[in-house]
């Protein structure tokens, strides 16, 4: 083998170990944790619609409203709990989701309608309320939705920092709303809603990078990294250029 070969697969040698370093290869790679929080244990506060409420406890409905599956009432909002989605306190997006049923009956069984499992869309201007809705239309229509944008939160109040976070936000009828449950038209205010946010998991942001994975080696362990394949480098390259004199010599 020439002198020229060896020194050239002496080279190859060493740029291989080089992009085997983990080292470096740890400095250059970005973060890999998403941006979202995981939410665990969140609790929607909601009253539906008060003056709905009125009309189903009034003289006129002499109805009432229970509750299954998760849902409860404490006068004078409907209380969903163990909420579970992800939210990014950064950008102001998530979705949580909630299991349980409210059920409104009146006027012996003529109103009979239910909303359940409700799913709340979080966007940095506002959010979007979703709700299963099943019942007689006052057509005598009987209506069944899964997942209706029922009312729309045009502002969110976000409070609180850290683990807890609050969202606060007025309610209006959708037109999907009204489709779903056309007691009222579009546009018709609803009870305010209140989501309380337990927040894990969330990334590690450094200013000017986004989310960050934990902090990976120092420059002096990257420059170590990449000194080392050099030093093998030139090692041999000495080798090499000794035994080609004596060679020469003899």
């Amino acid at each position: 083998m020439t002198r020229t070969r060896l020194l050239a697969l002496a080279l190859a040698m060493g740029a291989g170990l080089g992009m085997l370093g983990p080292a470096a290869q740890a400095a250059a790679q970005p973060g890999l944790i998403g941006p979202e929080c995981v939410v665990h244990g969140a609790t929607l506060s909601w009253g539906f619609k008060e003056s709905f409420r009125a009309y189903i406890d009034g003289d006129i409905a002499n109805g009432e409203w229970t509750t299954s599956r998760g849902a409860t009432y404490e006068t004078p909002e409907f209380i969903w709990s163990n909420g579970q989605g992800d939210y990014d306190p950064e950008t102001g997006y998530g979705t949580v989701q909630f299991l349980g049923t409210v059920r409104f009956t009146g006027h012996e069984g003529l109103l009979d309608t239910t909303i359940a499992d409700p799913t709340l869309s979080i966007t940095r201007d506002g959010a979007v309320l979703f709700l299963d809705v099943a019942g007689p239309s006052m057509e005598g229509e009987q209506i069944e939705a899964q997942d209706v944008s029922f009312v729309d939160l045009p502002g969110v109040e976000v409070r609180g920092e850290g683990a807890r976070v609050t969202l606060e936000g007025d309610t209006v009828l959708t037109e999907d709303g009204e489709a779903a449950f056309p007691d009222y038209q579009a546009g018709t205010a609803f009870d305010p809603v209140t989501v309380e946010l337990r927040l894990d998991k969330c990334p590690v942001y450094t200013a000017g990078y986004g989310p960050m994975a934990p902090p990976g080696p120092s420059l002096l362990a990257v420059a170590a990294a990449v000194a080392g394949p050099l030093v093998l480098v030139a090692a041999i390259v000495a080798v090499i250029v000794v035994v080609t004199r004596r060679r020469a010599r003899a």
